[in-house]
């Protein structure tokens, strides 16, 4: 193995560490927002609750682009690293590492947007619920059984919006597998 060739796997490794700590930091960012309490009846049966609710969406929101800010650093970085490692190779294995390490970057950028798009989904969905709500508060009671509407195109837009809700937590959580499934590969892979 040339030597170039271990540190890509250094480098390869040391970004995964960073970006396993980007995620990490993401994730403790969302639980402090307590995105569990977001549409939970105790929280929008009440004005203030429903204002406290669209309060962490716009948290969550600035957490989002802090998060694409720092996962631009991070692909920025680590592909001017490997660019550098990839320079030191000798120049017939240069078009094999290259091709595989664009691969890898153009997967991660996508699996990204995706994750982008879904979490956007997800907060555009879970802020017109709370307007919703908050515009229907006379005509609408909260029960154990959930929230009844008085109009029903109202609590059609509502089962819409749940929908909207639903598809895009499980666009994220298939993003989540397949990262971890090729990470663990990866992992692997690199010893």
């Amino acid at each position: 193995m040339h030597p170039a060739e271990a540190e890509l796997v250094n480098v390869a490794r040391r970004f995964a560490a960073v970006g396993a700590q980007v995620a990490q930091t993401f994730e403790q960012g969302q639980r402090q927002l307590r995105l569990d309490l977001l549409l939970s009846q105790e929280r929008l049966c009440t004005a203030e609750g429903a204002q406290t609710s669209l309060a962490a969406l716009e948290q969550l929101r600035h957490l989002v682009a802090a998060h694409k800010q720092a996962f631009s650093k991070f692909v920025t970085e680590s592909s001017a690293q490997f660019a550098a490692v990839l320079a030191q190779l000798p120049p017939e294995l240069q078009p094999e590492k290259q091709a595989a390490i664009t691969a890898s970057l153009n997967r991660q950028l996508q699996a990204q947007a995706e994750f982008y798009r879904a979490r956007e989904q997800w907060m555009e969905a879970a802020e017109a619920i709370c307007r919703l709500i908050d515009s229907r508060r006379a005509s609408c009671t909260f029960s154990d059984g959930g929230i009844d509407f008085a109009a029903d195109e109202d609590l059609l837009r509502f089962q819409e919006l749940l929908l909207k809700i639903e598809a895009a937590h499980q666009s994220e959580v298939a993003g989540l597998q397949q990262r971890m499934f090729r990470l663990t590969s990866s992992l692997t892979l690199l010893g």
